[in-house]
């Protein structure tokens, strides 16, 4: 069951809204759960105080979509919450509009304005959202270098247009069908520097909650790419804190699939 995680409203508006859900009124189906957390200050929105616990929350549940209603007067807060939370969960902001909606008891429209949303989720679950290891969008988009696919990852993390989210599995196709490529006696992602970056070896160094998290897919256990370079020689490579680490000729790194650098 695939399960919508809504964060930033009122304690009275989650009371309207969640007596419309028992009356039978919903914008989604059965295969999904609708669970509220109401806004940690007096005030309408998340912020960056709850982002702890709303990872905490989305990590107990295997297909976990975070929505978030949004503080007006910080835009510099919601940037920061939504690069927070998407990187291991799938996030999005929702209109606050809905707000006044729900405050005018017109909860037939904010269930309307909410089914758009969640038409878009569906899609996502369905089509984009990690499932195994060999996902490209497990790849460290900070460590990997493409300039064919250097959209890859804002794609996958993108709402509000379905039709551009429509496309993004074609994307992946092509990313694979182009970056996928033989390395020795097995099968590998290699970038535009000749760096490969195998997903198929040993596993070790458990990675600390919540980077065990990308997109709601809770990564396995030791999961981290061996980097080298092709054809053996010395290489940079950049990690999930945008500083650089050398290694030499013949040597290999251990990244995690959010760019930091195992020792």
């Amino acid at each position: 069951m695939k399960t919508a995680l809504i964060f930033g409203l009122m304690q009275q508006d989650i009371g309207y809204i969640k007596s419309s859900l028992d009356d039978g009124c919903s914008p989604v189906d059965s295969t999904w759960r609708i669970v509220f957390f109401s806004s940690s200050s007096p005030k309408i929105g998340l912020r960056p105080s709850a982002i702890p616990s709303v990872l905490r929350e989305a990590s107990k549940h295997s297909n976990a979509h975070v929505f978030g209603f949004y503080a007006p007067s910080s835009a510099t807060e919601k940037s920061e919450i939504s690069l927070c939370v998407r990187r291991f969960f799938r996030f999005r902001w929702l209109d606050n509009s809905l707000i006044s909606v729900v405050r005018s008891r017109d909860l037939d429209a904010f269930h309307e304005g909410m089914r758009s949303a969640f038409v878009e989720e569906q899609f996502w679950e369905e089509q984009i959202k990690p499932t195994a290891t060999s996902s490209p969008a497990l790849i460290p988009e900070s460590s990997f270098a493409t300039r064919a696919f250097a959209d890859l990852w804002t794609r996958v993390e993108s709402y509000g247009d379905l039709g551009s989210l429509k496309g993004v599995p074609d994307l992946i196709h092509r990313f694979t069908a182009e970056i996928l490529k033989q390395v020795d006696d097995d099968k590998a992602w290699v970038d535009d520097r000749e760096l490969v970056f195998s997903f198929r070896g040993a596993r070790h160094a458990v990675a600390p909650f919540p980077r065990n998290w990308k997109y709601s897919y809770e990564i396995p256990d030791g999961f981290h790419y061996d980097v080298k370079h092709r054809n053996g020689k010395g290489f940079k490579i950049k990690s999930m804190d945008s500083d650089y680490r050398s290694f030499p000729a013949g040597a290999h790194a251990n990244v995690d699939p959010h760019g930091e650098i195992r020792d």
